[in-house]
């Protein structure tokens, strides 16, 4: 590509912020005027081996440097986003305070904790001093430091040894997140280690209502994509489609306001069934598959199972399998479940046999089907789990 300084243009994608409803910072996306002066992408560009490194990284820095001008001139409270090749800082290893972002930066009066470095998953495997050297004074100095593309590899060591503000959800998890469930959870579980790291997430690649649905749902706070706004040109001027947004917003709380009920209804139904046995069936510790049999015959029609354990998580009865028309028992006893996440939980909550927990929804590892375990205390020793089939 035949290109000069005057053709080469930084554009903006913006970011958005699910707390604030407001543009939370900016991905710098580097763009060109054609022979026709139509605006095009510098993807390939990047890509392609056949253009040489010099080549690449002439021309990153042009749109660099304009882009961080033109956060200046917008006077931005926001962050700007710079993707950034590792292999590009190596020559910086000794004289860090040379690299051109931050002689940029200080150029323009740019506030270096407003610029966030962002900085391939692939790229990070392998990371070598040479680079270290140079992220860790970008940190020194301020810069926040983000691995775009995360969950590709999913690398911890990348996490261990960067300790990195932002981690952006690689795009194409994003948008398979509407078609399999398995994305999804993967969204989530990518979301509670991040938070518990104190890292933050943006989605990437937000094309869909669907997409925003399950991102949403997935507890991230921050969203990039085409749905909300595609890369513009002028920063100054930035918006993005705020109705579509809210209308999110507004349906997830929804959702949960409704999903709550059905949860406290369900466990006020499991309560008062329960309750109502306890007054004509005394726990019979010595008969206690027969008395998980007949408490079945009393349980609504989306119970899938009962059984108790003791206080220690192993099982001491059978499991009473309850079908669409009859009751079966399969032996479980003597397995151990307090390894599951429910078991610790509902022991912190339940203290006297008027106690009860109902955990959050899961799947079953065999069957794959959704379902929640509502526990109760039956005597000093033991608890009743009975697991609810949440598919309906």
């Amino acid at each position: 590509m035949q290109y000069a300084e005057n053709n080469l243009i930084p554009y903006f994608q913006p970011i958005i912020g699910i707390d604030s409803n407001f543009i939370y910072g900016f991905e710098v996306l580097g763009r060109y005027y054609d022979e026709k002066k139509a605006i095009q992408s510098l993807s390939d560009f990047f890509d392609s081996s056949d253009i040489s490194v010099e080549e690449k990284i002439e021309a990153d820095r042009i749109i660099r440097k304009k882009a961080i001008e033109a956060f200046l001139e917008a006077d931005s409270s926001q962050y700007l986003f710079i993707n950034m090749k590792l292999d590009w800082l190596r020559q910086y290893e000794g004289k860090p305070e040379e690299m051109p972002t931050i002689k940029f930066a200080k150029e323009y009066g740019v506030d270096l904790s407003r610029i966030v470095i962002e900085l391939d998953e692939a790229d990070c495997l392998g990371l070598c001093d040479k680079c270290m050297t140079c992220l860790s004074y970008y940190k020194s100095a301020g810069f926040r430091i983000a691995i775009d593309k995360y969950g590709k590899h999913s690398s911890i060591d990348a996490l261990a040894v960067l300790a990195p503000d932002i981690i952006k959800i690689d795009m194409s998890l994003v948008q398979k997140s509407d078609q399999f469930h398995q994305y999804c959870e993967f969204l989530k579980t990518t979301v509670d280690f991040a938070q518990k790291l104190g890292i933050e997430v943006v989605y990437v690649g937000v094309e869909t209502e669907e997409q925003l649905d399950c991102c949403m749902n997935s507890k991230g706070r921050y969203y990039q994509g085409f749905l909300l706004s595609k890369p513009l040109e002028d920063i100054k001027s930035a918006m993005f489609n705020d109705q579509i947004f809210k209308f999110a917003t507004y349906k997830l709380i929804a959702q949960h306001q409704m999903s709550a009920s059905k949860e406290r209804s369900l466990h006020r139904m499991l309560d008062e069934a329960i309750d109502n046995y306890f007054v004509s069936n005394p726990y019979d510790k010595y008969e206690i598959d027969d008395y998980l049999a007949k408490l079945a015959n009393i349980l609504p029609e989306n119970a899938i199972r009962a059984y108790i354990c003791n206080k220690y998580g192993y099982q001491i009865s059978s499991n009473v399998e309850i079908g669409t028309k009859t009751v079966s028992l399969v032996d479980y006893r003597n397995r151990n479940w307090s390894w599951r996440k429910y078991f610790t939980n509902a022991l912190r909550v339940i203290a006297n046999p008027q106690d009860s927990f109902l955990s959050e929804e899961y799947r079953d590892v065999t069957t794959k089907e959704k379902v929640s375990t509502y526990i109760r205390k039956i005597s000093d020793d033991d608890f009743i789990f009975i697991d609810i089939s949440k598919n309906a």
